[in-house]
């Protein structure tokens, strides 16, 4: 829900609960006339300590600019045609994550389905991150996913990626990773590498 949605008002609930906050966003499509493009959603997260826990809601209507796809990588498997104007997305995604000092550990869940059919997508990883030092440190993520398109066939990757994080100032921290992941019928896996720049401003 932190996400920039275009055409949406967010409300943010008062804090009532130390550490909780609820927040509330609708969006509309470009269409006045129509529910293609509308959104709503809400989110709760939990921060206390080194306990860390989010949970989100929400449902979209297709628009002209709708993907058919999983917002993922299985990119053989899609959620079907998506009819403008009709066609509604559910969404959820929860995320713990726990830091024990010497060590962080994160855990999420997240799926998405068509409304009114089978075809869905559910994914879940789990992450450490290890400070190896007060600039750097190492991450190792190992995440699944399995789809259903819109003629049932299922399909179910899995991979494992490991990265380093390294401050070069404040601003900019430089960072490179290095992963494989392998799909259902799929004859060879694929592997992902890259190195980069990050740095705000």
């Amino acid at each position: 829900m932190a996400a920039y949605t275009a055409n949406s008002l967010t409300y943010n609930a008062p804090s009532f609960v130390p550490g909780l906050a609820i927040q509330y966003q609708m969006g509309r499509g470009e269409a006045s006339a129509s529910n293609a493009g509308n959104s709503s959603g809400y989110s709760l997260t939990y921060n206390n300590g080194p306990l860390s826990v989010a949970y989100g809601a929400g449902k979209s209507t297709a628009s002209a600019t709708s993907t058919s796809g999983f917002v993922t990588s299985v990119a053989a498997t899609n959620l079907g045609s998506l009819t403008i104007n009709s066609s509604v997305l559910n969404s959820t995604a929860t995320n713990v994550a726990y830091d024990l000092g010497m060590v962080k550990i994160n855990a999420y869940n997240a799926s998405t389905k068509l409304a009114g059919t089978t075809s869905q997508h559910k994914g879940s990883g789990f992450g450490l991150s290890i400070p190896v030092s007060a600039s750097t440190r190492l991450a190792v993520l190992s995440s699944g996913a399995t789809g259903t398109n819109g003629s049932g066939t299922q399909e179910k990757e899995k991979g494992t990626k490991y990265a380093v994080f390294h401050n070069l100032s404040k601003r900019t921290m430089a960072y490179g990773f290095v992963g494989k992941s392998s799909t259902s019928g799929a004859l060879n896996a694929s592997g992902q590498t890259a190195f980069g720049l990050m740095h705000s401003f």
